[in-house]
């Protein structure tokens, strides 16, 4: 696989624009600048205030009574798809059960491996085989290092790998798991990547073939940035 640091011959690898050859979909483009305009200051985004966040708490417990005290605004909208969003999955539990916790075991790994306290916690833990110097950092040359980490995530199944600065901009404020654990990054460049998705698995309407594929897509790409971190 280091071979294909400058040439590919396969040919099923761009390595220099980091895609991945002969996806039935195509990834997103690369641009030399950002499609959207900035209108007005940017605020950056708290994880709670996602929907699936707010769907997620429960009435009664800490979180619900401190989230609602600072928005109270949303509280009965949140309540409506709530209920909408159990009623939903009771009819598809009693349906087919055993397909329902299908669905759901491929969001485990995102669980598992994606939390920044595990991904902090596997980064300072030694990883050299026993008789060899301990793993130091390096000085590199950054456009192979670039492309080593490009062919390197394409080879694990990424449809698309790119590295970028990285803007505070877009970083959340705080998690919602835990919740309101405060964001921290202090990363220089982040690896972008893009994984391709089944289309016959994620077309449908929510079920078995979605919400697994969606899952374990997300559980996949947990793992290889996981990888890469180290």
């Amino acid at each position: 696989m280091l071979e294909r640091m400058y040439k590919d011959p396969t040919k099923f690898m761009n390595i220099k624009e980091g895609v991945l050859k002969g996806l039935t979909l195509t990834p997103p483009r690369k641009v030399d600048k950002p499609t959207y305009e900035i209108v007005g200051p940017i605020e950056r985004y708290d994880m709670r205030d996602y929907m699936y966040s707010r769907i997620a708490l429960k009435p009664g417990t800490p979180q619900y009574k401190d989230y609602y005290s600072r928005h109270p605004e949303k509280e009965a909208i949140d309540e409506e798809m709530r209920r909408r969003a159990d009623k939903s999955g009771r009819e598809r539990l009693d349906k087919d059960p055993v397909n329902e916790h299908i669905a759901l075991s491929g969001f485990y790994g995102t669980m598992a491996v994606s939390p920044p306290k595990v991904v902090n916690s596997y980064k300072k833990m030694p990883l050299h085989a026993p008789g060899r110097p301990e793993v130091v950092k390096l000085d590199v040359d950054p456009d192979k290092m670039a492309l080593k980490l490009k062919a390197f995530g394409l080879h694990l199944g990424a449809g698309k790998v790119g590295i970028t600065k990285l803007s505070q901009d877009w970083v959340y404020t705080y998690t919602n798991t835990p919740y309101g654990d405060p964001v921290d990054l202090d990363y220089e460049n982040i690896i972008c990547m893009a994984f391709p998705m089944d289309p016959f698995m994620s077309a449908g309407q929510t079920g078995l073939g979605e919400n697994f594929e969606i899952g374990w897509e997300y559980s996949y790409a947990c793992f290889i940035y996981l990888n890469h971190h180290r």
